[in-house]
This record gives C-alpha cells, sequence and structure tokens, in this order.
C-alpha cells in the first residue's frame, strides 16, 4: 500500500521522494497487489506495474480528495469531515488482506462511498456537508484498478 502524492507516472512519499517510477522501476511490483491511495496514479503507472508483472494495481485516475477540520489535522479518522474518505479508502487493502478480489475491494469501497454521499448530501447540520458528498463522489468516480479483477492474495 502507498499513501503518498500521485501523478500519472509517479508516486511519491515523505518530502517527496519518488518511490514508484514509470519507465524506472515498475518491475518491483512483479507478483503484488498494490493499492496506492495517490491522486492520478492509476492512468499510467497502473498500466505499466501490471505489463510489468504487479498482479493487480488499484489506485486513482483523479486526484484523491478530502476535506479536514484543521482542529483535528493530528488525528485524521477523528475528524468527523475526514472520516468518510479515509474510511472508504481505508476498506480496500482491508478487503484484499481478508482474501477478497481486486474487484470485489474496489466494489465494497465505492458501495460504501454511495451510501456515505447520499448521508453526507441530506445533513444540514455542518455547512461543508456538501463538500464532503463531493469528495466522496469525485473518489468514487476517480477509484479503479488494473489487471485480472479476480486477482487476489492467498491466505
Amino acid at each position: 500500500m502507498f499513501n503518498g502524492h500521485g501523478s500519472p507516472n509517479e508516486i511519491a512519499g515523505h518530502e517527496n521522494e519518488i518511490l514508484l517510477e514509470k519507465g524506472k522501476n515498475e518491475e518491483l511490483m512483479e507478483k503484488r497487489i498494490v493499492y496506492a491511495r495517490s491522486c492520478f496514479a492509476l492512468k499510467e503507472l497502473g498500466d505499466a506495474c501490471v505489463k510489468y508483472g504487479a498482479l493487480g494495481f488499484i489506485s486513482y485516475a483523479l486526484p484523491f480528495s478530502f476535506i479536514s477540520d484543521p482542529n483535528h489535522s493530528a488525528h485524521p479518522l477523528k475528524d468527523e469531515l475526514a472520516k468518510p474518505c479515509l474510511l472508504t479508502s481505508n476498506m480496500i487493502p482491508i478487503a484484499i488482506l481478508k482474501g477478497q478480489s481486486i474487484s470485489e475491494a474496489v466494489e465494497k469501497a465505492k458501495t460504501k462511498m454511495d451510501e456515505l454521499m447520499k448521508y453526507w448530501e441530506t445533513r444540514t447540520d455542518l455547512i461543508e456537508a456538501p463538500f464532503v458528498a463531493s469528495c466522496l463522489h469525485w473518489n468514487m468516480v476517480g477509484l479503479g484498478f488494473r489487471g485480472d479483477p479476480h486477482t487476489k492474495i492467498s491466505v
């Protein structure tokens, strides 16, 4: 699992160190299922990793988005505004680790995103609620995978 800044061709980590780059080291993902919570990483990097032997590559073709309450920046899962997007994105590696296929993991997360989006669209108690719903929708549209949809880890 990667959790870093992305582009169509790369994923960066701490201090923007390039961790994975198309045309440079995608073969490191050979025989692996990759989940990258990274903007745009699905676009070209996902295809390249699968071409070089990754079993599956799950990521976002659009920017991964969420809003947050600055009062909870040190504890994002306690942040009511950030939690829906982080919770649904965290469902993916959890589902993979529990033996679900990459398509099942993505579908499970998208179903939860849709459910939470509908909930946040109806909230009237928070001015930020429509923005949370928009982020969930955006992430749902951008989330996808490359590789055989039936790919799963052996448990």
